[in-house]
């Protein structure tokens, strides 16, 4: 499905594309809300604008506040999903779009270089070819075709078909290898422990619950532990927590070595005093 249209002679954007045009690599719905009301300290989506078509054809803009609303339901959603039994990503993926609204949208050129410039400083675990390249014509399930063009210009598709913003380099394969070379240093620890090498406010527990929707059943080992050094890099990624970057989580991560890899904290901090 092409997603862009043209508005005012103008490329843009519905609001409820951006998870798919993105490939929810960092932009799922309840991060698009957080993003356009600027409560994400980390500043994602910064520079981008969303815009709003009233009945009578008129365009406006929209503030920061107009997106609280938005993400709360979202946060409503997932605690209501979190009370099911069995996996509730299917009904997150779906549901949580249709919790952002309709009739939104937002500037190509402007979502391009904000997308692109948070990716081009995010380490993503496990990147494969084409995890930091925009699609404009995504596959998009069938019974939500209707609710992401909702008031949206009838006919008004673009015909520039361009499936990246940017090329990406090629992901070496020494780099999964790496990051497998790595996360074998460490044992799984549990919840807690988390809380404590990279405090944020009791929200690991969190985390943990919704691990499926939000990436980090990558970390996941066993039941009830993560992997603490591909948790760490979850947590850089999805949450972009103020005042942490790379090299702060793995010189916790090097102090915090099992005894069977306490020689090896070079590896993660590049410092071999």
């Amino acid at each position: 499905m092409n997603c862009v249209v043209i508005i005012a002679g103008r490329e843009a954007l519905p609001v409820r594309a951006i998870p798919f045009v993105t490939g929810w690599q960092s932009f799922s719905p309840d991060a698009v809300a957080e993003g356009l009301a600027h409560r994400l300290e980390s500043g994602k989506l910064e520079g981008v604008t969303a815009y709003h078509i009233a009945s009578d054809g008129s365009i406006s803009a929209m503030l920061p506040k107009e997106w609280d609303g938005p993400a709360r339901a979202l946060d409503a959603l997932s605690a209501r999903l979190d009370e099911m039994e069995g996996d509730s990503y299917p009904a997150w993926r779906e549901q949580s779009i249709l919790e952002l609204p309709s009739h939104c949208f937002v500037w190509r050129d402007e979502l391009e270089k904000s997308v692109t410039g948070w990716w081009r400083v995010l380490y993503i675990v496990g990147e494969r070819p084409g995890d930091k390249e925009l699609n404009f014509t995504p596959r998009i399930p069938p019974n939500l075709e209707d609710a992401v063009r909702e008031g949206m210009p009838k006919g008004g598709s673009a015909a520039r078909h361009d499936t990246a913003a940017e090329a990406e380099p090629k992901v070496d394969d020494t780099i999964r290898d790496d990051d497998a070379e790595l996360a074998a240093l460490f044992d799984p620890v549990r919840v807690p422990t988390l809380e404590a090498l990279f405090p944020d406010g009791g929200k690991w527990a969190k985390y943990a619950e919704r691990a499926p929707r939000n990436g980090l059943i990558e970390a996941r080992e066993g039941r009830g532990t993560f992997n603490p050094y591909r948790a760490a890099r979850w947590w850089l990624e999805r949450q972009a927590p103020a005042g942490w970057k790379w090299e702060r989580c793995a010189r916790v991560l090097a102090n915090n070595l099992p005894h069977r890899s306490r020689d090896c904290g070079h590896l993660l901090t590049g410092n071999f005093d």
